[in-house]
């Protein structure tokens, strides 16, 4: 017996949460560190007019430096104070900066519409 059918007709299955009519929205890909990296860092450099995922170049910049404030590291508050761009924080701090990148563009991804998505392909 399967569990998941509609009780009005036993050959189509549905989630038990999902009514006549209804479907479930596909998961948003899941985007890769190295081009969710390659996409911001194009970005931060001007080498891209557009935005990434969203966001424009101040916008990831601010986001970049808010998060690396976090952390509690000598040499990257030094550096902040001196004025590194956020393009050289990533190659500096690769393994800060880059799953962050990579989390915050999934975020980012994930409150996409659809739309949105087929566009950014």
């Amino acid at each position: 017996m399967n569990l998941m059918a509609l009780p009005d007709d036993p050959s189509r299955v549905a989630s038990p949460h999902q009514g006549p009519c209804e479907y479930e929205p596909p998961d948003p890909p899941v985007i890769k560190r190295a081009q969710a990296v390659r996409d911001v860092r194009a970005v931060l450099l001007g080498d891209s007019d557009d935005a990434a995922y969203g966001l424009y170049a101040d916008e990831w910049t601010e986001w970049l430096v808010d998060e690396m404030a976090r952390l509690n590291n000598a040499r990257l508050w030094q550096d902040l104070a001196h004025g590194v761009s956020a393009a050289d924080l990533i190659s500096r701090y690769p393994n800060e900066t880059e799953p962050a990148i990579e989390r915050r563009v999934n975020e980012l991804v994930a409150e996409m519409d659809p739309e949105e998505l087929e566009m950014m392909r």
